[in-house]
């Protein structure tokens, strides 16, 4: 038998057992496993499909989708993205990763018990409740995105006072106005009082 196929058997028997409350509490079934990328086990039911994978870089997750929504429509949610949109505080390691083949079995159990945690939130929300977390994922990734852009315009702002481009400063301050932190506000007033100067 092929080593992979060995390694992506075991990994669905680890699976199945740990998530074993699926099938039988849930109305989950298992309707695939694995491929190329990953060792996976995908679970569906009438209204969900859960992928529980193991990445070949030693990354375990659990991702959920609504059924009848292909993958290019919703990107499918990493279970630890809701738990943490519903407790913040809780503590839940993202990505989970597990360093040897030992430790799969330890995270797959703790992983089925936070999601037996979050049954309610998870398996039982309804598609209003999806919408929710789908609308909260994307404003932090706009936020996250902001934050990225605000960095590096400092950046740039940084670059421009070094070479005293009070133009260039000025113009990439205009960007970031809503964002200045009080510093910002008198390195801005500088720049433009040097540009009055000129």
């Amino acid at each position: 038998m092929n080593p992979a196929h060995r390694s992506d058997e075991i990994f669905r028997q680890e699976v199945t057992k740990a998530f074993s409350f699926l099938e039988k509490d849930e109305g989950f079934k298992v309707v695939e496993a694995g491929n190329e990328q990953r060792f996976a086990v995908t679970y569906e039911s009438k209204r969900l499909v859960l992928d529980i994978y193991l990445e070949r870089y030693h990354e375990l997750g659990v991702s959920i989708r609504r059924k009848g929504k292909r993958v290019d429509q919703e990107r499918p949610l990493d279970v630890y993205e809701v738990m943490k949109m519903v407790n913040p505080d809780d503590h839940f390691p993202a990505p989970y990763m597990v360093p040897s083949s030992l430790e799969v079995k330890e995270g797959l159990n703790f992983l089925a018990q936070k999601l037996k945690q979050y049954k309610n939130e998870v398996l039982d929300a309804d598609d209003a409740t999806f919408e929710g977390y789908f609308k909260k994922r994307n404003e932090k990734f706009k936020k996250h995105v902001k934050e990225e852009q605000t960095k590096n315009l400092r950046r740039e702002v940084e670059s421009a006072f070094e070479k005293k481009d009070y133009h260039k400063a000025v113009e990439l301050y205009e960007l970031i106005k809503d964002d200045l932190t009080e510093l910002d506000q008198k390195r801005w007033q500088y720049a433009q009082k040097q540009l009055k100067g000129k």
